[in-house]
């Protein structure tokens, strides 16, 4: 066989995201003197557990996850990991090597970047996915993440989940019901406070803070708004006797080209039916609180001279 068609990778790799182990190289004709001197040259890496790869700057969480899988049974793949199967937003994206983050049912040896958790799981709460893999459906992913992230991004993911009706507030207290002890239940309450109020992400909830302490009044959280053909939307901030429509925008804000001109044609809805819409980022909210304020003054002294 000549160089150029020499395989570089076990010919099961191709059907595991790339991933292998030693036992299967070996099993396909690979020595292991031969597998121990691409390691040593770091032709192949480990990339979790056991698992091996050809080097690359980062590993999805497919990859991650399947190579939790070859190197530990009866895993669910949980958490962050689970989060970026779903497609949900990742908190830290420019990370390169993440943990594999996964749920076991007793105490077992990790192996490097897997981050096992031992916690309780109902049938119901596990759904299989592609070449084997076992992993938490959205809705228990969603709420170990919340449990388990910093605040701020927990919020953000919050924001995400509602918006796409992965979990509600009363999902949410179900949860922090059925694990009253467990770590993280704690900010899951503090969430579940918080989001009660109207708030339903960290720059909303900062948002919210400016605008109490600044004494400005009348505005109403998450408020739907009408015109003749019906909703429009849910705005993030309404001030109703103004017709002015505060948006925060964050994580909810053009996740895709649908999303985008969706956005558009709402906002246009919203100019048409007499509102101003103001838009304001967490960059506006942290780096130039006292700006947003005297901006949102504007915007209610405006309004209201017009309706003089």
């Amino acid at each position: 066989m000549s160089a150029s068609t020499t395989p570089t990778v076990p010919k099961i790799a191709l059907r595991q995201g790339g991933m292998f182990t030693a036992e299967q190289a070996r099993r396909e004709g690979w020595t292991a003197r031969t597998v121990r001197r691409r390691i040593a040259a770091r032709r192949w890496v480990y990339v979790a557990g056991r698992a091996l790869a050809e080097p690359r700057p980062r590993w999805t969480p497919f990859q991650l996850a399947m190579a939790a899988r070859l190197s530990m049974r009866g895993i669910v793949i949980s958490h962050r990991t689970a989060a970026g199967l779903h497609g949900f937003p990742d908190p830290n994206p420019d990370e390169a090597a993440p943990y594999c983050h996964v749920i076991i049912g007793t105490h077992s040896a990790a192996g490097r970047r897997i981050r096992t958790h031992l916690l309780r799981l109902a049938e119901s709460e596990i759904q299989d996915g592609a070449c084997g893999l076992r992993l938490t459906t959205p809705a228990r992913t969603a709420v170990d993440c919340l449990a388990a992230y910093d605040f701020g991004p927990a919020l953000d993911l919050w924001a995400w989940v509602t918006n796409g009706r992965i979990l509600d507030h009363e999902g949410l207290l179900a949860a922090i019901g059925s694990r009253p002890r467990w770590y993280g239940t704690a900010q899951l309450r503090r969430i579940a406070d918080l989001v009660a109020g109207g708030a339903v992400s960290h720059a909303e909830f900062r948002m919210h803070d400016l605008l109490r302490a600044a004494g400005i009044s009348g505005w109403t959280a998450n408020a739907p708004v009408l015109d003749e053909q019906g909703l429009i939307g849910v705005v993030d901030l309404r001030f109703e006797q103004a017709r002015v429509v505060v948006e925060v925008d964050g994580w909810r804000a053009h996740r895709s080209q649908a999303a985008f001109v969706a956005d558009r044609r709402r906002e246009n809805r919203l100019v048409t039916a007499g509102y101003l819409v103001l838009h304001f980022t967490w960059q506006d909210l942290t780096d130039r609180p006292a700006e947003v304020i005297a901006e949102i003054r504007a915007a209610l002294r405006l309004r209201s001279g017009l309706a003089s």
